[in-house]
């Protein structure tokens, strides 16, 4: 959009996921090839939608994830499944947080018919941390355009833990953005915030 988006503040500070981070003793060592469990554990999943005046969707997404196991071969550094949410998407962030406190940028980043994002080396221990960020060309709503809907499944399998997901969603009142829990067992253990903001249509 023309303005410069302001939901990159709802993203955690690097010391908030990288303390969900497993403790060096328990991280694997030795032989790539030995079977194990757990691959890699994702630290957050964050989802910001944004309804602006026009009615138009701007989705955030940022996630992090832990190296578990590292990669038996090069064909294992494309980034798997980077959210492509939208008309039109963007790689707002992408850096791999290595255990020894450096910092890596990725070996490549395309944006081209699907966005790709490849590393140079992934090792137990190195946290990925990547944010995107997609745009709907129509207003939502309305005639002729098609419907919005975004989900997200909180959990994941055992190979794939997922430790914390939020999702912030943002409307103008006369553009409502419906949400709901599907599992209710779920809901239970969950927290719903929902706050007004004067001035806001």
């Amino acid at each position: 959009g023309e303005q410069h988006p302001d939901d990159e503040g709802f993203m955690p500070d690097p010391k908030v996921f990288l303390a969900r981070r497993l403790p060096k003793d328990k991280l694997p060592t030795g032989n790539p090839n030995a079977p194990l469990e757990v691959y890699d554990r994702q630290l957050d999943w964050l989802r910001v939608v944004t309804v602006d005046e026009a009615g138009r969707v701007m989705q955030l997404i940022h996630y992090t994830r832990e190296i578990v196991k590292a990669p038996k071969d090069s064909s294992d550094l494309d980034e798997p499944h980077v959210p492509a949410e939208g008309d039109i998407v963007e790689v707002v962030r992408a850096r791999v947080h290595r255990a020894d406190g450096t910092i890596a940028v990725p070996q490549e980043i395309d944006e081209g018919d699907s966005l790709r994002i490849r590393w140079t080396d992934l090792k137990p221990g190195d946290v990925v941390e990547v944010a995107t960020r997609g745009y709907t060309e129509l207003p939502i709503g309305d005639r002729g355009a098609p419907p919005f809907y975004f989900m997200d499944y909180a959990g994941g399998p055992t190979t794939h833990p997922v430790l914390w997901n939020e999702v912030i969603v943002r409307t103008p009142k006369k553009r409502p953005l419906f949400t709901t829990v599907v599992n209710a067992e779920l809901d239970k253990n969950m927290e719903h915030t929902t706050t007004i903001e004067k001035g806001t249509g």
